[in-house]
């Protein structure tokens, strides 16, 4: 797996029982937005699920006034190649979690 992202904090894991892969990556960036790809070898990525953390800045933090400020947002992306485009926002948390298309099952 490479991450052609500058900047960027990462870890991954391997769900070994069906395949999948998950990803955390962290854009230490304060100010700009970061465009990358996720690649990875053997079989293609059948689908991926983001999970993105999002506030109107980095500093922000949730309240019992305003509880939803900072929140999760999820996506499902159909990939179907070993390629996956990566947007990430200035000093954001976002979460991939892939799925394989080949071998593994996964959904």
């Amino acid at each position: 797996m490479q991450l052609g992202v500058p900047l960027a904090g990462k870890q991954a894991l391997i769900d070994h029982t069906d395949g999948s892969l998950y990803l955390i990556v962290v854009n230490k960036d304060r100010a700009h937005t970061m465009h990358g790809s996720i690649l990875v070898e053997g079989s293609a990525i059948k689908s991926a699920i983001v999970h993105r953390l999002v506030g109107p800045s980095f500093l922000a933090f949730n309240t019992v006034a305003h509880p939803q400020r900072v929140s999760i947002h999820t996506t499902r992306i159909p990939v179907g190649s070993r390629r996956l485009p990566i947007r990430l926002r200035p000093h954001s948390l976002t979460t991939v979690e892939q799925r394989p298309a080949v071998s593994g099952g996964g959904s």
